[in-house]
């Protein structure tokens, strides 16, 4: 992640001491437990209606959209 952080020219110390802070990890282990709970085990990830959705690509999830 540090070589992307250069790429957008982000303060590099402020990101490592960010990164590393109990605080990031904390909300971050928060998060993980929360997608869990939702069944979310990869990104992307949709929900239609408080439903999660399968698609394998941009036209299946247009499909779905236009027939809500």
């Amino acid at each position: 992640f540090v070589n992307y952080a250069k790429e957008l020219k982000l303060d590099l110390e402020k990101f490592k001491k960010d990164s590393d802070s109990s605080e990031v990890k904390n909300q971050v282990a928060e998060d993980l437990k929360e997608a869990e709970q939702m069944g979310i085990n990869s990104t992307p990830t949709f929900f239609l209606n408080g439903q999660k959705v399968n698609v394998n690509n941009f036209n299946e999830f247009k499909t779905l959209l236009k027939n809500l």
